[in-house]
């Protein structure tokens, strides 16, 4: 990046390139955006995929995989002051020499919703004038630990550490979820002596091969991080882009968790709203022999488990008798509290937009 450069890189890829600082890309005195890019199999002195230095550096959705540094930073090197905000991104598979994944000396650094996960190096080095902000991330099954020697103490907030060392002398994190199993779809399968080489003219660089399988990092049903969080400084999003929160609180980690089954009751025919058309809908598929709920649940308006005649009349009682709102989830998307046997629930106003699980 040029010196005093407003840059804005998109859809991006830096791959095998060898440099003395920030193997794929280093940025100098300059202000720069970085969107949906990729990383991978970089190496250097220094800032093993990107360095920065007197820069304002926004990271977004970008994906770090491979890279390694034979110093500091085998990820990013940020130093000599500035600010960075990392958000979205992944960590998968890097590793550095001399301890850490991200080494900062800026004045402001701000991660959030951001996986990292299969690092062979600790994570942080950060000598910082100001305490940095680590927000619902989802760190687990790295080599080494969540800081360095010389890390100074960071604010952790909504937070997994899972399967990697967490120094006490980093953070005491808060509403974070700390060495207790998460309960992740499916955990990563990453080999630490696994590496590639790949070759510059005559010079042969080796750089980390340690993803087998990425895993698949979203909470599943039964896991403590759902709903556990706290929404203090916590980003509007998650990882996906999917809206915080998608339940009855803010979940710890990356990943929000966000069912398939959200629906809103009543709205038997689906057009996001209770009104009259909705009774009217059930009793024709009762007794009119019309088209089924796209979401059975929907119309199981007293949330007795079945379909019959008394959700009409409890839908009618609602309406237009002061019956009081229906039972959960109504008006805000959510899923079914009570078990049923009415399975099979596609609610499109719960499944598009960014209320889809991605």
């Amino acid at each position: 990046c040029r010196p005093e450069s407003n840059t804005t890189f998109r859809n991006c890829t830096f791959r095998f390139n060898n440099n003395e600082k920030g193997g794929g890309l280093y940025c100098d005195r300059a202000s720069v955006t970085l969107v949906d890019c990729l990383f991978d199999a970089n190496r250097a002195a220094g800032g093993g995929a990107l360095a920065s230095c007197l820069s304002q550096l926004q990271v977004i959705g970008t994906k770090f995989t491979g890279n390694d540094s034979d110093g500091l930073g085998g990820a990013l090197l940020l130093t000599s002051q500035g600010t960075a905000h990392i958000t979205r991104c992944r960590f998968l598979g890097n590793c550095g020499a001399c301890e850490s994944l991200i080494h900062s000396e800026v004045q402001q650094l701000d991660i959030s919703n951001c996986l990292m996960s299969g690092n062979g190096a600790h994570l942080f080095g950060i000598k910082s004038p100001l305490r940095p902000r680590l927000v619902n991330n989802t760190i687990a099954e790295n080599r080494g630990n969540v800081t360095t020697p010389w890390t100074v103490s960071a604010a952790v907030v909504n937070t997994i550490v899972w399967k990697t060392g967490l120094d006490p002398q980093l953070v005491s994190p808060e509403n974070s979820l700390v060495g207790i199993d998460p309960i992740f779809e499916k955990e990563g399968i990453f080999d630490f002596e696994a590496y590639r080489t790949f070759r510059i003219g005559n010079r042969e660089f080796s750089v980390p091969d340690f993803v087998r399988e990425e895993g698949d990092w979203r909470p599943r049903r039964a896991s403590p991080a759902i709903d556990a969080g706290s929404s203090e400084d916590a980003p509007s999003t998650d990882i996906l882009g999917n809206t915080r929160p998608c339940g009855a609180g803010w979940d710890i980690g990356a990943y929000e968790f966000c069912p398939d089954d959200l629906f809103k009751r009543g709205d038997a025919n689906a057009d996001d709203k209770v009104n009259i058309a909705d009774p009217v809908f059930v009793l024709n598929y009762i007794f009119g022999g019309g088209s089924p709920p796209m979401c059975r649940d929907t119309a199981d308006a007293n949330d007795d488990g079945k379909i019959d005649i008394a959700d009409a009349i409890s839908l009618l009682m609602h309406l237009f008798a002061g019956a009081g709102p229906l039972p959960p989830p109504f008006e805000e998307c959510g899923a079914d509290p009570t078990p049923d046997k009415l399975e099979g629930c596609m609610y499109p106003p719960c499944q598009s937009g960014d209320q889809a699980r991605q």
